[in-house]
């Protein structure tokens, strides 16, 4: 969840954000995780894309604590702990979605500040020396979005476009559900989702799960789409809503990473038992942040701290699953 405009021409740039509620389940509570600290990336930002691979976790685009739109790509070796920038995004922008299909990197969505449809780009960057290409445009662009991949395909879904008018926004939120072949680079409608919303989500065994969000309110739902039969299954509703989210997978469990009020909030929702956990952790507090799994290990990386993008993070956090 966000929601932004900036103000111009004052020298503190500020996004004006609507708030949500979070909760949590009342007697679940998972084992206390401990994080510790790791290198910083080379600037704090919050609102980015990030995916990982089996070495690496990229950041990209995103606002810093001094501009409203970055194009950097950052990757973070796990095997040195270090950050690097690995190549420059086409298109300037933040609340931008991405996944790694084989060796390239998939980014797309999010938007400019002056507000639009959304960014109908889809960049791809090749893993191996940073060359970013553009491939076939967006069908559906929005801020926001989340993306799973699944058999060389990736499943973007959901979002917002947002439109702005002196000091006004307006937020369009999307129900839809696409599929991305990689191998053809076409994009294939699928069955809408059954709520309209900014959310996130992870593909697990076929079978796409989206929790929370945001569209207007932060949601509470559950929702379960089938690959296979292309059908929608509620699951169920969790005591409140959360959004501002990562999200991050480790086996069959889903990890919920931050939230746009209770910062610190840290979840886990195991897809074969339908059981959602709370998890207490040290965790700094962040939203609109990124997370990945690495070889058992949770990393939490960025975000930011406040409704003002100088409270962008630069910190990476990580705790072992194992």
């Amino acid at each position: 969840m966000k929601k932004t405009f900036f103000l111009y021409p004052l020298a503190l740039i500020g996004l004006i954000v609507i708030f949500a509620n979070t909760g949590t389940k009342d007697g679940d509570t998972l084992t206390t995780l401990t994080f510790q600290d790791l290198a910083k990336m080379n600037q704090a930002r919050g609102g980015f894309a990030y995916s990982s691979d089996s070495n690496n976790i990229y950041v990209s685009n995103g606002f810093s604590r001094n501009s409203p739109l970055t194009t950097e790509i950052e990757k973070y070796s796990v095997a040195t702990d270090t950050w690097t920038v690995f190549a420059q995004s086409l298109v300037a922008k933040r609340y931008s979605t991405s996944a790694i299909v084989g060796n390239y990197l998939y980014i797309f969505g999010g938007g400019s500040v002056n507000g639009s449809a959304g960014n109908e780009k889809m960049e791809v960057v090749n893993l191996s020396n940073g060359n970013v290409t553009f491939t076939t445009n967006n069908p559906a662009p929005a801020d926001i979005c989340g993306a799973a991949t699944w058999d060389e395909s990736i499943y973007v879904f959901g979002g917002s476009s947002s439109y702005y008018w002196e000091f006004a926004i307006w937020s369009n939120y999307s129900n839809k559900l696409y599929r991305f072949n990689t191998s053809d680079s076409t994009w294939t409608e699928l069955a809408n989702m059954p709520e309209s919303k900014e959310t996130k989500g992870a593909i697990v065994n076929g079978k796409l799960y989206v929790l929370g969000g945001y569209n207007g309110t932060p949601s509470n739902r559950i929702d379960m789409y089938d690959i296979e039969t292309n059908v929608w299954k509620s699951l169920g509703t969790m005591p409140k809503g959360f959004s501002a989210n990562a999200i991050a997978v480790y086996g069959t469990t889903i990890f919920i990473v931050g939230d746009y009020t209770n910062e610190k909030y840290l979840a886990s929702f195991e897809v074969n038992t339908g059981v959602f956990n709370v998890i207490q952790s040290n965790m700094k507090k962040r939203r609109h942040a990124g997370a990945a799994v690495i070889n058992g290990k949770l990393y939490i990386m960025g975000g930011n701290q406040s409704s003002y993008i100088n409270s962008s993070l630069s910190s990476l956090q990580m705790t072992s699953l194992k």
